[in-house]
């Protein structure tokens, strides 16, 4: 498996992003996630359909606090949630609710380490969006026992 240096932030496309042109076989499917897991998130292992733009969620490394916490938590969903919300740090093309989404610089909290703010997550979250993010992103730092 490839590494990087977990100070590179990264482009993400959720799996379910509407845009994607994914193959109906459950197998074929299965085979284009591990391989866009492998390759660190190589857009063409997320085929997209013509004239459809994917939203596109930038990721950034857990810092050593946060990330010596998340390791540390006894709740699977609370730690891949919570890397999520550290990790996240800007979006592009994606709606929510109706409405184009932004992350602005008041959308994180002013003390302690860099968290997107439970008001913005309560109206953004989406559970299984951020699972995903949040599993993404323990997968490159290492915090999944998939990661070899």
């Amino acid at each position: 498996m490839k590494t990087r240096s977990l100070t590179q932030p990264v482009e993400y496309v959720w799996s379910k992003d509407p845009a994607l042109d994914l193959p109906e076989d459950p197998d074929a499917r299965a085979a284009l996630a591990r391989k866009y897991m492998e390759s660190l998130f190589d857009e063409q292992h997320r085929p997209v359909r013509a004239g459809e733009t994917p939203a596109r969620f930038r990721l950034g490394p857990l810092p050593y606090s946060v990330y010596r916490r998340v390791q540390k938590m006894d709740d699977p969903a609370d730690r891949v949630v919570e890397a999520a919300l550290h990790s996240l740090q800007g979006v592009r093309d994606w709606e929510h609710n109706g409405a184009q989404v932004v992350i602005g610089p008041d959308d994180f909290t002013k003390v302690g380490d860099r968290r997107l703010t439970d008001d913005w997550v309560g109206r953004h979250y989406d559970p299984m969006l951020f699972m995903e993010l949040g599993l993404a992103i323990l997968e490159v730092s290492g915090l999944l026992p998939t990661r070899s």
